[in-house]
Parts: structure tokens; C-alpha cells; sequence
């Protein structure tokens, strides 16, 4: 690196370090978002029309409304991709999203 630096290279990127967007994933995710609810009823419509499992649904006394929700079994990472590209553009409104925590049971050596 120090060496790419004296020569003056100011971008640098790896070529072939892109996840294989047919690979399945190994275990299932799972997400959680919080918003109004027109907006988590259009994230709910597009998890459903792609497959992923709703886990839970609830709806909270100041209006906001939550979903949990799962990649369906063996989907691919690029399937992932696609909808979680469309959450993170705010296709969906800004709404609060990320992975839903595991419980205690659930934990994979991986999340260690």
C-alpha cells in the first residue's frame, strides 16, 4: 500500500471479489423495520411478492408499524441483494431497518 501511495494511485480495486450472486446463502437472515404504515405495508407486499417469510407483524399506539421478516430457505445472495437494494434506495420511504437480533439459541458460530 505504501508503495501505491509514493507511485500517486489514488483508486484501487479488486476484481473478482464480488460475491457470487447465485450462491445460496447458508443460513436464513432476518430483518426488522419499523415506519408508517403505508410504508412497511409496501416493504411487506414486496417480501411477499419475492417469497421471504413474515415472521411478525404489529402495529404500535403512535402510529408506527413493525414487521420481522426472513429470507425464504436457500435464497440466493443475489435475490437478497435485490430486495435489500430496494430498501436501502428508499423505495420504501425512510424507515428504519437492519437484522433483527437472534435469539440466544439461534446463534451460529459465525455470529460469535
Amino acid at each position: 500500500m505504501r508503495a501505491l501511495q509514493k507511485a500517486g494511485v489514488t483508486k484501487l480495486g479488486f476484481i473478482g471479489n464480488e460475491a457470487d450472486p447465485n450462491q445460496a446463502l447458508l443460513h436464513s437472515e432476518t430483518y426488522f423495520a419499523s415506519g408508517p404504515t403505508a410504508q412497511i405495508a409496501m416493504l411487506q407486499d414486496a417480501a411477499n411478492v419475492a417469497h421471504w417469510i413474515i415472521v411478525a407483524t404489529a402495529h404500535a399506539s403512535d402510529g408506527n408499524n413493525y414487521l420481522v421478516f426472513a429470507t425464504r430457505p436457500r435464497e440466493t445472495i443475489g435475490g437478497v441483494d435485490k430486495l435489500l437494494g430496494r430498501v436501502y434506495a428508499k423505495e420504501f420511504g425512510d424507515i428504519a431497518f437492519g437484522r433483527a437480533p437472534k435469539k440466544l439459541s439461534e446463534r451460529t458460530d459465525e455470529d460469535q
